[in-house]
């Protein structure tokens, strides 16, 4: 059975019905975002028990074996696995990967000149120093022309490859001005 109303009565009805739309929706828009929380909760609890934890990177830039991310410059590692995985055979097959690092070639091994964020050689000194473990190789001095002579280690015995951008001169001399290439060499193995 459909009920009629009276003109004063569906004035009266009209607005009841708006006023209870208004407080439903209302209602409805409060609850969202206690649901999308609670939901978002359930997904964290989810993500923490599914979360995987990052090897840590050891490096040696401060002359001590620490995490890269205890040290307060800016660090590029190629491990042995990543030289490994490019074919890496000399300096100018990886040099690509590390940023801020730029090679000109003269075209045979050795003969190279390296430069880091811009900062180029501007006369026969160096400013890239090169580290074999905690040895310096090459010369700073002006008149061995370090600029043009780098060292092209074969990755066979290489561990990993540190480059330290900006300047390493307290720690590695005037010669690293504009950063440092350190190579870590694998453990000698007695047996």
């Amino acid at each position: 059975m459909h009920k009629q109303y009276t003109r004063e009565q569906a004035p009266a009805m009209r607005r009841h019905s708006l006023t209870t739309a208004i407080a439903i929706t209302l209602a409805l828009g409060m609850a969202g975002p206690a649901l999308a929380q609670q939901a978002a909760a359930e997904a964290g609890d989810e993500a923490a028990s599914n979360a995987v934890t990052l090897d840590k990177v050891m490096v040696t830039a401060n002359k001590r074996a620490e995490n890269i991310r205890e040290v307060a410059t800016s660090v590029t590692v190629l491990s042995e696995q990543q030289l490994e995985n490019m074919n890496s055979t000399q300096l100018s097959d990886f040099a690509s990967y590390v940023p801020g690092l730029q090679l000109q070639s003269a075209g045979t091994p050795g003969q190279t000149q390296v430069s880091m964020r811009g900062i180029a050689a501007m006369s026969p000194g160096s400013t890239v120093g090169t580290y074999v473990d905690e040895t310096p190789v090459g010369s700073n001095n002006l008149y061995q022309q370090a600029t043009l002579y780098q060292l092209d280690l074969l990755p066979y015995d290489v561990e990993r490859v540190e480059v330290l951008r900006g300047p390493q001169g307290t720690l590695y001399g005037a010669g690293a001005m504009g950063g440092l290439i350190k190579y870590t060499l694998n453990k000698p193995d007695p047996s």
